[in-house]
């Protein structure tokens, strides 16, 4: 999938979940954490061209989807908005450590989902 269209400089991220929790849900405050069985506890692929400072693609999204709002030697702040599904996904990733904050927002169902991945650069093989 990300390598149709991919140039040299992208950098591709593997970022493997490490924990989660619903913070809402129906719009009920729960603060239940989630296990690796749960929905949604997949890990994520991400491309990024430093160069440009463009997130290429997340789950679910394209580089014209994805917003950057702050991006600067310690991490990388952005979000990807899905209007017809009125949802979205805001991100943070920490160059430093290499941990990515994820938080789910669905506007229709009033749920909030954090999660929190530790990603490592991979390269691609072919």
């Amino acid at each position: 999938m990300l390598a149709v269209g991919a140039r040299a400089q992208d950098t591709y991220l593997n970022c493997i979940w490490e924990s989660g929790r619903i913070v809402k849900e129906n719009g009920i405050i729960l603060e239940k954490v989630l296990k690796k069985s749960d929905l949604g506890t997949n890990n994520q692929l991400i491309a990024i061209d430093f160069n440009r400072k463009k997130i290429i693609s997340s789950p679910g999204s394209s580089e014209s989807d994805n917003k950057v709002h702050n991006w600067d030697d310690k991490s990388i702040n952005w979000h990807l908005e899905k209007k017809k599904e009125k949802v979205s996904y805001i991100y943070r990733l920490d160059r430093i450590s290499g941990r990515l904050e994820q938080i789910y927002l669905d506007e229709i169902h009033k749920d909030q989902i954090k999660h929190s991945y530790i990603c490592d650069k991979i390269q691609k093989k072919f």
